[in-house]
C-alpha cells in the first residue's frame, strides 16, 4: 500500500524523508534553513536577498506574502527582491513592486553579488516537485515561505497596491458605464499556458449570452484571441494597457472572470470579487487565500488537477466548461 503523504508532512521543516526528497530550499553556500537562521543571528539586522528569476505575475505576487512577514518578524531587516528584468522586454514585474512598502530594494536577479549579503535564497525552482497529481494541493505561498525557513505567514493574500491617480484613471475610464447603471466586468481571455485557456469562442458566447443584463465587460485580451471586440456594444476593449494600468482597471471593476493567471492574481491582492476558470491546476493550490474568488471546474472529470502532465483528451476540462453554467455564476455575483 502507498503511504499517503499530508499537505501539512510536506510543509513541516522535518518531514519524512521519501515525502521532501531533494529539499526546495536552497540558498547561497549556506545549508537548508539557513536564510532564516542568519537574520537571526544578527538580530533581525542582516542583509538578505530573495530571488525570483522565472515565472509570472502570479509567482511575483505569490511570493510578497513571505516577504512581508519576514519584515513584520525582523523591521531592520534590510530585504533585496531579485527578479526577472529582461525577458518581458517592458520590465513589468519591476512595476509590479515598485512602490512595496516592505521591500528595500529591486535588483535584477541576473546579477545578485551574493557576496553582498548576509544570506540569500533563490525560490525559482521550489515549487514544481511539489506540483504532481498524487500530491496533496499545496499553495505556493506556502511553499514559498517554507523556502524562506518561515514556520508561519499571518497573512496569505499576495500583496499589490494601486496607486491613487491610477485609481482616479481607472474610475474615469468606467464612469461613463457606471453613470448608466451598469456593472463593470473585466474579462481576461487567456493565461501565459494555453492549457489553462477558456476558449475564445466561450467567452464570445458568454459576452452574447449577457447582452441584455446591466453589464460592461472590460476585456483584457493581451494575446489578441479575437480583432472583433468592437462588433459588441457590452464590451469595452483594454487590452492596450500597461500592468499597472491593468491592475487599476481590475481593482476599480465589480467583478473579474478568467483564467488562472497573473491578473488572477492581481485581482486576489487587491480583493476584487473573481470567477476563476480552472482545469490541470488545483484550485486549492493557487485562491485559497483570496477569500474573494470562486473556483469554477468541470464536474465529473477524473483527471481534473492533472498538472503539467500532457493531456490525452484534448483539454477537455477547459474546452466543455459550460458557458451557461458561468453565466449563472455571474448572475448569481451580480445579485450578491
Amino acid at each position: 500500500m502507498r503511504r499517503q503523504v499530508t499537505r501539512q508532512a510536506l510543509l513541516q521543516k522535518k518531514s519524512p524523508q521519501k515525502a521532501l526528497r531533494g529539499s526546495p530550499v536552497a540558498t547561497h553556500r549556506r545549508s537548508p534553513g539557513s536564510f532564516y537562521e542568519t537574520i537571526v543571528s544578527k538580530a533581525g539586522q542582516a542583509r538578505v536577498c530573495v530571488i525570483r528569476k522565472v515565472g509570472g505575475i502570479g509567482d511575483v505576487l505569490m511570493v510578497t506574502p513571505a516577504l512581508r512577514q519576514l519584515k513584520k518578524d525582523f523591521p531592520r531587516l534590510h530585504l533585496t527582491y531579485a527578479l526577472d528584468m529582461h525577458s518581458t522586454g517592458t520590465n513589468i514585474y519591476y512595476e509590479l513592486m515598485k512602490n512595496c512598502p516592505f521591500v528595500d530594494e529591486l535588483v535584477d536577479a541576473r546579477y545578485v553579488e551574493h557576496g553582498s549579503y548576509d544570506a540569500t535564497v533563490d525560490v525559482s525552482a521550489v515549487c514544481l516537485r511539489f506540483e504532481r497529481a498524487e500530491l496533496p494541493a499545496i499553495n505556493r505561498v506556502d511553499l514559498f515561505g517554507r523556502a524562506m525557513g518561515l514556520r508561519r505567514i499571518s497573512d496569505r493574500r499576495s500583496w499589490y497596491q494601486v496607486e491613487e491617480s491610477e485609481q482616479r484613471w481607472a474610475a474615469a475610464r468606467y464612469a461613463p458605464y457606471r453613470s448608466a447603471g451598469k456593472t463593470i466586468v473585466v474579462l481576461h481571455t487567456a493565461s501565459m499556458e494555453d492549457k489553462r485557456c477558456w476558449p475564445i469562442e466561450k467567452y464570445i458566447e458568454l459576452i452574447t449570452l449577457s447582452k441584455d443584463l446591466p453589464v460592461q465587460f472590460a476585456v483584457l485580451d493581451f494575446n489578441k484571441k479575437y480583432s472583433s471586440w468592437a462588433a459588441h456594444a457590452n464590451v469595452l476593449n483594454v487590452s492596450a494597457t500597461d500592468v499597472r494600468q491593468m491592475a487599476a482597471l481590475i481593482s476599480e471593476a465589480d467583478l473579474f472572470i478568467g483564467p488562472d493567471s497573473g491578473p488572477m492574481h492581481i485581482a486576489g491582492a487587491v480583493n476584487t470579487k473573481s470567477l476563476v476558470l480552472f482545469g490541470s491546476v488545483p484550485p486549492l493550490s493557487r485562491i485559497n487565500y483570496y477569500s474573494s474568488h470562486e473556483a469554477i471546474t468541470l464536474s465529473g472529470l477524473s483527471c481534473l488537477g492533472c498538472w503539467y502532465k500532457a493531456c490525452p483528451i484534448n483539454t477537455k476540462c477547459m474546452k466543455e466548461l459550460d458557458v451557461a453554467l458561468v453565466y449563472r455564476k455571474l448572475k448569481k455575483k451580480l445579485g450578491e
